[in-house]
């Protein structure tokens, strides 16, 4: 009999209206891990998106499984506890996908993690393996309730684009949500740099979000940054949040994404980034990049080499990221079927 898993991720009431599910990090992230398991010839694995809490009961009541995937730090302890009573038999799994460095800004995370691990068939996962580590060593009472359930992507997925340079322009980007630990402005430094030195005008790329007052400093910084240049030839291209398939369409206009962050613990952008052949620049902080596409986020000459490393071998960068890509994938599926098939399977 195979073993029945129901995952569930929340979308905002705004994505709905515009008609987009999986327009955030945590709705793409169990979107792939979910395309990663269906194939699993043991899990029974159904995807459930949903925008009230109420709603994962209705999930729960239909697809009765025996292992539930809460995405992101948005359910209250009560209603976990209230849902469990109702479920007594589903292990209730909540995942984590930020590192500590951005935890640190969630002021619910310390008091609701005590809590998630008190009730019955509760438990917490973290897709970064440092931050487990360490949660792990710090309760040990409670150590078996934490749980080391890395992201994965269905990279095999892959399509291929038809690698030319314009003569006078380079379109690079940074998407993502603008936060501190982005590293957006200076990466937009490092890609102004380059185009200056290359000699061509800068295209570049970054996510707009009207509504989102934290990031708009960021947003302007790197507006006025790139448009007030003396030379007066540089552009910024904003890109509004949309669904998965046009953001794609998005990427596949640039020559390099980047993704220098300072706290990464997987970074599924750039995993789209490769996703349609471009190349990539990250950091050590993404677990799975190729040493040929980082860069120390903190040194502007790192993040310009690497740059200059994915401007002259495209194709390699792409091909060696792919493959360290598909083995971490590959490595994490084999961690999630031991512990769903084996350690609390049973």
């Amino acid at each position: 009999m195979k073993t029945k898993v129901l995952m569930i991720a929340r979308f905002s009431r705004s994505a709905a209206a515009k008609g987009i599910a999986n327009n955030n990090g945590l709705t793409h992230a169990a979107d792939a891990t979910y395309e990663c398991l269906k194939n699993v010839k043991e899990l029974d694995i159904e995807y459930s998106l949903v925008q009230q809490p109420a709603e994962i009961d209705d999930s729960l009541q239909q697809h009765k499984p025996k292992f539930v995937f809460i995405d992101g730090l948005w359910l209250k302890p009560e209603q976990v506890k209230a849902l469990q009573k109702v479920h007594s038999n589903t292990i209730f799994i909540l995942r984590i996908h930020s590192d500590a460095a951005f935890i640190a800004q969630e002021g619910t995370f310390s008091n609701w993690f005590y809590k998630y691990i008190d009730i019955p068939n509760v438990y917490v996962a973290f897709n970064g393996k440092d931050l487990y580590d360490v949660i792990k060593g710090c309760y040990s009472s409670g150590s078996h309730k934490v749980l080391y359930l890395p992201n994965m992507y269905p990279i095999d997925k892959s399509s291929d684009k038809t690698m030319t340079r314009e003569p006078n322009i380079i379109r690079i980007s940074s998407f993502g949500a603008a936060r501190v630990l982005k590293n957006h402005f200076a990466q937009a430094l490092a890609a102004l740099k380059f185009a200056e030195l290359l000699g061509k005008k800068l295209i570049f790329y970054i996510n707009i979000n009207t509504a989102d007052i934290s990031g708009l400093a960021i947003y302007l910084n790197i507006l006025y940054l790139i448009k007030q240049h003396p030379s007066c030839k540089h552009e910024v291209k904003l890109i509004e949040w949309t669904d998965h398939k046009q953001f794609l369409e998005a990427i596949r206009e640039v020559d390099i994404g980047m993704q220098a962050s300072l706290s990464e613990t997987f970074n599924l952008v750039s995993c789209d980034t490769l996703a349609t052949g471009t190349p990539i620049v990250g950091t050590k902080e993404i677990p799975w990049i190729h040493w040929i596409g980082r860069c120390n986020p903190t040194s502007h000459s790192s993040v310009i080499s690497a740059l200059w490393r994915a401007y002259m071998f495209r194709r390699l960068n792409v091909y060696l990221n792919r493959r360290s890509l598909k083995r971490f994938s590959d490595k994490s599926i084999k961690i999630w079927k031991k512990l769903l098939l084996g350690e609390l399977g049973r």
